[in-house]
């Protein structure tokens, strides 16, 4: 996998705004290039939809991208706004290099998958290796479809973003004393819609944004007519004409805190929780001795893939596993029961106490109930990180349960002097 990262192909756009204006009439060309993504990690790792959202314009064939062979430019299919928009905010940042999927990674030669086309099999192996992509990129961007179309909204999720509507921490916020029932409903229908978009919805964005880290920014398009007032907002929606660009880490902290402090006033909890399974941050969630593993693929399953065994890979990516399933049987076993095996081959802890109801009979089949469900991190550690990384070693299955070497303490009560 990391082979594919250090001869990452990208896409460079002309820097000559003639040449952009100019080349050929009405068309803008997107040469290819090749860069050692642990070395050059300034380019973009771009997360978007292939599929429209709701009242974006779907119009394409202004770009070109450059063949393999370098020997011609073809049409995009991809929406000339997602292009126009990442340009855009590449030309603000002066970065050079942007990493798509649809032309950075080869698609499928026929319809026949596992098949042994060398471009096929070459695209087997970038979607084992995609969360590396913007694991590593310093500049992970999403472009979120929905637009913001009223200036009071935008400066309605300014206040979210600084917490105004909150007092407290993550430990336990709480609805400011100057924060109006109203004002709060409404910032939840704002929530509600942003998060409603389809980017949203799909799994491998999912993988795109939880790998990108703190990096990961997310960019709303806007009305021109909003950019005079915007400024005032620099420090949260930047500078970038046309969007608004957050930081998704701190989108998820501020979303969740006031989702926690609406349910706490007994707000509708049914938008709050629709919002939450979307825009969730684990860190304020979950308790400190709980592992993310379990909730991020409890999260993914009911995300939307067009391939049902690409969940596998996702899986496998978010939750950093080196070993992977042969895709090739996949298509003939039960998706839970693949999920499992993923989860034991790469040492997550068995669960097998007494009393615990392991049965696939269930119309909804998770795994969750198999693994051992609490940790104790080190004060000193990222818990939920500690805790998402104690699993076995070098993992064997047998017919009798799971095979692993290293050293079994038993723990007895701490003694304090």
């Amino acid at each position: 996998m990391w082979k594919y990262i250090r001869h990452l192909e990208v896409l460079c756009p002309p820097s000559d705004p003639a040449m952009r204006l100019g080349w050929p009439p009405g068309r803008v060309p997107l040469k290819r290039h090749w860069i050692n993504a642990r070395k050059e990690k300034r380019f973009i790792a771009l997360s978007y939809t292939w599929e429209e959202a709701k009242g974006e314009d779907k119009t394409h064939q202004r770009y070109a991208v450059q063949a393999r062979d370098k020997a011609r430019y073809f049409p995009c299919k991809v929406r000339d706004c997602v292009f126009e928009r990442i340009l855009e905010y590449m030309r603000v940042h002066d970065i050079l290099y942007l990493w798509i999927d649809r032309y950075c990674i080869p698609q499928q030669a026929c319809g026949v998958r596992h098949c042994k086309h060398k471009k096929c099999a070459t695209k087997r192996k970038a979607l084992h290796a995609s969360d590396l992509v913007y694991n590593n990129s310093q500049f992970p961007v999403a472009l979120l479809g929905r637009e913001m179309k009223k200036i009071q909204d935008m400066q309605l999720l300014a206040k979210i973003m600084r917490g105004r509507l909150v007092v407290g921490g993550m430990d336990g916020a709480r609805l400011s004393s100057k924060t109006s029932r109203k004002e709060v409903q409404d910032a939840l229908a704002l929530l509600d819609a942003i998060t409603s978009d389809k980017w949203w919805t799909r799994a491998w964005t999912f993988q795109e944004n939880y790998r990108g880290t703190i990096r990961m920014t997310l960019l709303i398009h806007h009305s021109p007519n909003f950019e005079k007032t915007k400024r005032a907002f620099g420090d949260v929606f930047g500078y970038v004409p046309g969007e608004l660009s957050i930081q998704s880490t701190s989108f998820f902290k501020h979303t969740t805190m006031l989702c926690q402090a609406a349910l706490a006033a007994r707000l509708e909890s049914g938008m709050i929780h629709r919002i939450l399974h979307a825009a969730g941050r684990y860190s304020i969630l979950l308790h400190k001795s709980e592992s993310m593993t379990s909730r991020i693929i409890a999260d993914l399953q009911i995300k939307e893939v067009t391939v049902a065994s690409d969940i596998l890979a996702i899986i496998a990516n978010c939750c950093t596993y080196p070993v992977r399933l042969d895709e090739k049987v996949l298509d003939q076993v039960d998706i839970s029961v693949s999920i499992l095996a993923l989860r034991l081959l790469n040492g997550e802890v068995f669960h097998n106490g007494r009393g615990r109801n392991r049965s696939f009979t269930r119309p909804k089949r998770t795994t969750e109930r198999f693994f051992f469900p609490q940790f104790d991190a080190p004060p000193s550690h990222h818990r939920l990180t500690y805790n998402k990384h104690c699993r076995f070693d070098a993992v064997y299955l047998t017919s009798t349960g799971v095979e692993t070497t290293g050293h079994l303490w038993k723990l007895e009560k701490l003694i304090l002097h």
